[in-house]
């Protein structure tokens, strides 16, 4: 379990299918994600429960449920995935991402959570460095990543980007955007 000044990170549980679902179901929090907003509770169960949801777990990735510490709420997710397109193209093998449920945002949760799951990244797995992706015009997005010190790397118009979660984007969105590649280094200057 990680921690921050305000949340608590910590693998998810079953027992979170009613708060996974009630974030991962509004259309606003998913809008810019590659994933379709879930239509039910059993629907959540089902994701949390999968063997794909916690294949990463054992090496220290993957989704973190970010907890507040005083109301016990579950407010959002944040994690680590493998991203072997960009691997390939050298830029940064793992990929941050995070949501958090709209009542939220403003308040720097997803700055806070991020930072966290960043210094473990660096300090306790050792990795060089972490990649985003984001849409250009996810402006409030790009301002946590750049407060967390990720630097753009690449721009591409979504349906001509060679990664694999370009193309995953193109699948659930209807009309071409530009995606943002940002990197954050382990030492920063």
């Amino acid at each position: 379990m990680l921690q921050s000044p305000r949340l608590l990170l910590r693998r998810f549980l079953p027992t979170d299918a009613p708060a996974f679902y009630q974030l991962n179901s509004l259309p606003s929090v998913v809008h810019y994600t590659a994933r379709p907003a879930l239509t039910s509770e059993a629907q959540a169960l089902a994701v949390l429960t999968d063997a794909a949801f916690s294949a990463e777990d054992d090496v220290g990735l993957g989704r973190f449920a970010c907890v507040d510490k005083n109301s016990h709420q579950l407010l959002g997710l944040v994690g680590l995935r493998r991203e072997t397109e960009m691997a390939r193209q050298a830029l940064a093998p793992v990929l941050l991402g995070y949501r958090f449920l709209p009542a939220t945002w403003g308040q720097g949760f997803a700055t806070e959570a991020a930072s966290a799951l960043l210094d473990y990244a660096f300090s306790q797995l050792q990795l060089p460095a972490v990649a985003a992706t984001v849409y250009r015009q996810n402006q409030a997005s790009l301002q946590v990543l750049k407060k967390l010190g990720f630097c753009q790397q690449a721009l591409a118009q979504e349906q001509n980007h060679p990664s694999a979660i370009a193309r995953e984007f193109t699948n659930q969105r209807e009309t071409s955007s530009a995606l943002i590649y940002l990197v954050r280094q382990a030492h920063r200057e």
